[in-house]
């Protein structure tokens, strides 16, 4: 069936394929450090879940799906953490050499 022509509420096991692409996508950003890619993905994650319906009914293959999609994205939001954590030092560090910089740099004038 054509996607454009494929309802919204679609069945769950038509989600499956897309659950898996997504968690592809996302691990794919998130090992690159590609923040905006991942932005953008989760972001159509978050307009894609209310659509998926009750777990209740997911079959087998979605389970396993939406299982490997939840253990990607935890993995996604702990290289994120790492990495405001990394840049929050950073700025850290850069505030505390901030005289010495400024001093430097007058100086060189």
């Amino acid at each position: 069936m054509d996607e454009a022509m494929r309802s919204p509420l679609a069945a769950p096991l038509d989600r499956a394929p897309q659950l898996r692409d997504i968690a592809r996508r996302l691990a794919s950003a998130s090992r690159a450090g590609q923040w905006e890619a991942l932005r953008h993905i989760d972001r159509e994650l978050s307009n894609l879940l209310p659509q998926l319906g009750n777990a209740d009914s997911w079959s087998a293959e979605m389970r396993q799906a939406m299982g490997l999609l939840q253990r990607v994205h935890h993995d996604a939001f702990t290289r994120c953490a790492e990495a405001a954590e990394r840049l929050s030092q950073r700025l850290n560090e850069m505030q505390r050499c901030k005289d010495g910089w400024i001093a430097y740099a007058q100086h060189s004038e």
